[in-house]
Formats: C-alpha cells, structure tokens, sequence
C-alpha cells in the first residue's frame, strides 16, 4: 500500500525515491504547480461539468495564490480540456461521454414536451368542437 502510493507521488514528481523505496525525499513544488494543484481540486471537489468556474481575480483571492500563477495555471488547464470558455469566465467543460449523456437527455426531453404539446392541441380542438357555433346563441 506504502509503495503503490510512493509510486504514484513519484509519478507525480511529489517524491525522490532512494535506495528501493526505504528512503525518499519530498521535493519543493513551485508557486505554479501548487496554484494548478488547488484549482483542479477545487474543480473536481466544488463544481460540476458546465458549471460557471471562478474568474481570476476570484481565483487570487479565495486560493490566495498569485495572479501570475493563476494565469499560468488556468492556460495549463484550458490546454488539458478541463475548463472551457472565454478569458476570465470559465467553464468546467463536459467530457465527451458527459455531452452525450446530456444530449440523450434534451432529446428524450424535447420528445417529451412535443408529445404533451400535441396532447394538449388535441385536446384544444375538441374543446372547440363541443362550443356551440351560433354566435349569439346564450341562453337567457
């Protein structure tokens, strides 16, 4: 368990691993790799897919990180596809298989509204049949 997670933290870059896996040594991340580190938590953790994202200077000031870092991380997870959009207003974007998923969904719910919409013409249409078509014909 130790070593699989060792391995995953030297994949990583988190850890220098010595002398087979009895000493390793924890290396220093940089202002850039710790601001991407916190947006991509805080994306997995607080947002779901289509979700409006922090703006920059949001960013700054809730993960208390640098412009600079935020800048450099955000155009880093733009590059990977997990956020969308134009400058400033980001999107946590859909994974293709999360857009065909929605997709599905809008179409059997556009099925759904045409259906009732068609229901309630009919239904219209024999309303309008039952009235009587004699203009003035009330009784008094």
């Amino acid at each position: 368990m130790v070593r699989s997670a060792l391995e995953h933290l030297a994949a990583d870059g988190m850890v220098t691993i010595h002398d087979g896996y009895r000493l390793y040594s924890v290396g220093t991340t940089t202002p850039t790799e710790r601001a991407y580190r916190l947006m991509r938590t805080a994306i997995h953790r607080s947002y779901e897919p289509g979700e409006r994202f922090m703006t920059r200077d949001a960013i700054t000031r809730t993960l208390e990180i640098g412009t600079k870092e935020a800048a450099a991380a955000v155009r880093q997870l733009v590059a990977e596809g997990l956020l969308t959009g134009p400058r400033g207003q980001y999107v946590n974007s859909y994974s293709p298989e999360q857009q065909r998923r929605r997709v599905r969904q809008l179409r059997e719910h556009a099925s759904d509204l045409r259906r009732e919409a068609l229901e309630l013409m009919r239904t219209a249409r024999e309303i309008e049949q039952q009235l009587p078509t004699g203009g003035d014909s009330q009784a008094t």
